[in-house]
């Protein structure tokens, strides 16, 4: 039996969260990226095709769209950080196994079993491994407190454990 294991943090924090947060609302789904810009375009087409400018001003707001929509997200993540548990933010140690990742957080009694049928989609990012279960977020590994080799070994694991169900088991991301 082949086990491999390293120690980071549950969840990351701040500005990574961030960052995992963007890269999966915003990225990750294209349909919800291409929809965002829609209205941006139809109001500079109708800017464009001349309107009457007491309009205007409704037209410019429209165009500002993604703004507010990034915005909002942005707001829901940092009320998000005041009402999260100290468990999220705990070093853990994840052991992949052969039948899932064991996963042992400080303050938390009892260890957690996440079997390999529980995800079937891998996402590499510079500094992490994201595990999905179809369009949800199951796991997220941090790569920097994995070694180089680690990594690897680690990617090549978890590939290996993933159900071959889906055509897309792992995909490296090209954005970040």
């Amino acid at each position: 039996m082949k086990i491999l294991r390293f120690t980071a943090p549950f969840k990351p924090k701040g500005k990574k969260y961030i960052y995992i947060g963007m890269w999966n609302r915003y990225i990750k789904n294209k349909f919800l990226l291409i929809s965002l810009f829609i209205p941006t375009c139809c109001s500079f087409y109708f800017i464009a095709q001349g309107v009457e400018s007491r309009y205007l001003p409704i037209f410019l707001l429209i165009a500002c769209y993604p703004i507010f929509s990034v915005a909002a997200y942005l707001l829901r993540i940092k009320q998000h950080f005041q009402y999260r548990s100290p468990l999220d933010m705990a070093m853990t140690i994840f052991t992949f196994m052969d039948n899932g990742i064991l996963i042992e957080r400080e303050g938390h009694e009892l260890p957690e079993l996440y079997h390999w049928d529980k995800f079937n989609l891998c996402y590499e990012l510079k500094n992490y491994l994201l595990l999905y279960k179809t369009d949800s977020l199951v796991l997220v590994l941090d790569k920097t407190y994995m070694q180089p080799e680690e990594s690897t070994k680690i990617r090549q694991f978890i590939l290996e454990h993933l159900p071959q169900n889906k055509k897309v088991v792992y995909q490296k991301s090209t954005f970040f």
